[in-house]
């Protein structure tokens, strides 16, 4: 009896440590993770050799890491874990001589599709339907008085 406690007992254990080791659980909803500079390609376009440090500051934001050794050399650094699906990572470095803009290397989208101002925009064609709802048609019948501009 004493066997069959201990051996309950170690896989219990076994099963519960186990649990936790487990990256995704089945029917748990993750959110989505995002760090770091959102650096676009918009953003890259704007730099241009011999700008200063605050100009590249005004463009691309404050850096995300700023090396202590090298103060000549700024990288933003950005994250993106979806709730499901694969982490996407870039890093964008940005190097200065004499306080100077000189040149930029690492990931850039090619496509700056997370510019505030396109994301979540659709395109649509086509006509435009005329059709008031039944408030809206009746408050316009009562205030019409026969204005006819």
């Amino acid at each position: 009896m004493m066997n069959k406690l201990r051996l309950l007992a170690v896989t219990a254990c076994l099963v519960l440590s186990s649990a936790c080791t487990v990256d995704r659980i089945p029917g748990v909803y993750r959110i989505d993770v995002q760090q770091g500079n959102v650096v676009t390609r918009d953003m890259v376009d704007q730099l241009r050799p011999g700008m200063t440090r605050d100009q590249v500051r005004f463009v691309m934001g404050s850096p995300m890491l700023t090396d202590t050794f090298n103060a000549d050399r700024w990288d933003y650094y950005y994250s993106f874990q979806p709730g499901a699906g694969e982490r996407e990572q870039r890093r964008v470095t940005v190097y200065f001589e004499n306080d100077r803009f000189t040149r930029i290397t690492g990931e850039v989208p090619a496509v700056s599709a997370a510019s505030p101002d396109t994301a979540g925009s659709v395109q649509v064609s086509g006509d435009i339907p005329n059709d008031r709802g039944f408030l809206r048609r009746v408050w316009d019948s009562l205030t019409d008085w026969g204005d006819d501009d």
